[in-house]
């Protein structure tokens, strides 16, 4: 589908690449067909129009982006600027001063699990923004809050999540009750995934728990004048697997990923039922999936 692919940041070099020079951190396809050199993630060099910084420094402990990229540029710990295509503003650095839409994230359903994946977020955090937006006077209309969250953490179950959400509901209920502007909380929960170059990369995945049928629809706290819900929009857990598939597979296992994707039995079955069909009928090896590694190294899970 591409012939050059670039790692990292291109400004100052983009005009070089494109007229065919190399560097450690470009692909070509015609130089290299099957990946097989190493290749770097090239930091900024500078900011680029429209940018108040990039990178991020919480470091928090499931993040790739905060442990490959550098942070660069202002004050704040993640904020890529008016005009930008911002995916995602800090919760604690997140500013709301007229009604609309806003993109920020918790990551974490629990304060003591935010704590345990390093998410610098408490519950204290959550209550003073959401007065302090709930209680201003010059925000005319509904904010809305499109909230990202990650559920299926190595410790956490369906139980436990289900009575972290009732409890962030009777949170929700406590500010309900203090305010007086609408604020519209839409979470959008991804199933936890280990990604390379993390803390947590080598922790289990879940992919046994199906989250999209657990918990999308639900409704986290429906007030007077907050209404909280989760988005239906939850990946299943075949998506789940093909992802840490692709993170942990070895050149020799690409077969065995064609043979998961392309398979005509699996096209033709509902998701739900994909990763269970696979695991009794001996398609995957579940070590992939439940690999435990850092022990005593690991800062964040001794």
């Amino acid at each position: 589908y591409i012939d050059v692919a670039v790692f990292g940041r291109a400004e100052g070099q983009i005009t070089e690449v494109l007229n065919g020079f190399n560097f450690d951190n470009v692909w070509r396809k015609k130089d290299d067909p099957m990946v097989l050199r190493h290749y770097k993630i090239r930091q900024p060099q500078y900011l680029v129009k429209g940018e108040n910084s990039v990178g991020c420094r919480n470091r928090c402990a499931y993040c790739q982006y905060t442990h490959t990229r550098h942070s660069l540029g202002g004050p704040v710990k993640y904020n890529a600027g008016q005009g930008m295509s911002t995916h995602e503003t800090d919760w604690n650095g997140l500013i709301v001063d007229k009604p609309g839409k806003y993109i920020t994230a918790w990551d974490g359903w629990s304060e003591a699990t935010r704590r345990r994946v390093n998410k610098p977020v408490t519950d204290k955090n959550i209550v003073s923004k959401l007065i302090e937006i709930g209680n201003n006077p010059d925000i005319a209309g509904t904010v809305s809050l499109k909230t990202y969250q990650i559920v299926g953490y190595p410790w956490e179950t369906e139980q436990s999540v289900m009575d972290d959400i009732a409890m962030v509901g009777a949170m929700l209920k406590d500010i309900d009750s203090a305010i007086s502007n609408k604020i519209t909380i839409a979470f959008y929960v991804t199933p936890f995934g280990p990604e390379p170059y993390t803390p947590m990369k080598n922790e289990p995945a879940n992919i046994y728990i199906n989250w999209r049928d657990l918990l999308a629809g639900v409704k986290v706290y429906y007030g007077v004048n907050i209404k909280a819900f989760i988005i239906t929009a939850i990946s299943g857990p075949f998506t789940l697997l093909k992802r840490v598939f692709i993170n942990r597979a070895e050149v020799g296992d690409i077969d065995e990923f064609k043979a998961l994707v392309f398979d005509s039995r699996l096209k033709r079955m509902p998701e739900r039922y994909k990763v269970g069909w696979l695991i009794d009928n001996g398609k995957i090896d579940e070590k992939k999936f439940d690999r435990q590694g850092g022990g005593g190294s690991n800062p964040f899970f001794p």
